[in-house]
């Protein structure tokens, strides 16, 4: 079973959304493209990074999954699906500053199950 964890790596700046016009289509990693996932474009972090996205206005974050390339504007550092953008608050204001912390996969001790107790089919009643 696996967690994911904080690292010490984070993106501050500006943070876009994109949606309709790009639902449907195939993102950078081969994906349809869905609105409606917890999903993000970044020019350069590798495909499949998860990421803690803060807006900074609010405090409001949710983990989103790097699946896209882009944005393509110099002032932007991220675009979240719609979705994503709904959840922290700035899909109406349409670019706000954020913070993104790197997140990573860590193994989670799975604990042993006891052993199932059979319980003796009595016969005779």
């Amino acid at each position: 079973m696996y967690q994911l964890a904080k690292t010490d790596s984070s993106i501050d700046g500006m943070a876009s959304w994109y949606g309709p016009y790009f639902h449907g289509r195939q993102t950078a990693n081969g994906e349809v493209f869905d609105q409606n996932e917890l999903t993000a474009a970044h020019p350069t972090l590798p495909l499949g990074t998860f990421l803690q996205v803060t807006n900074r206005l609010n405090g409001k974050s949710i983990v989103v999954r790097v699946n896209d390339r882009g944005p393509y504007f110099d002032n932007r550092v991220l675009d979240l699906s719609k979705r994503a953008a709904s959840i922290i608050n700035s899909e109406e204001r349409g670019v706000v500053p954020i913070e993104a912390i790197v997140m990573q996969s860590v193994v989670i001790a799975q604990a042993k199950k006891p052993p199932q107790q059979v319980a003796r089919l009595v016969t005779g009643y």
